[in-house]
């Protein structure tokens, strides 16, 4: 699986169960990450955290 691909699942499952306060969910998990040393970790769910912003302004149904 690619990063985008990872990111694409991320933001789904992430929207599954969090809803609105998806981005919140994943900004706390990069956090902890950076926290930890894991600067690989953090940046990406940074990127997941970007992906989700996306997702919530988009039009429904527009997600990959």
């Amino acid at each position: 699986m690619t990063d985008d691909e990872t990111i694409q699942q991320a933001v789904r499952n992430l929207l599954a169960r969090y809803g609105k306060d998806a981005a919140r969910q994943a900004e706390l998990r990069a956090e902890e990450l950076r926290a930890a040393g894991d600067g690989e970790g953090h940046a990406m769910w940074r990127a997941i955290q970007g992906a989700v912003v996306a997702a919530l302004k988009a039009p429904s149904g527009s997600l990959h």
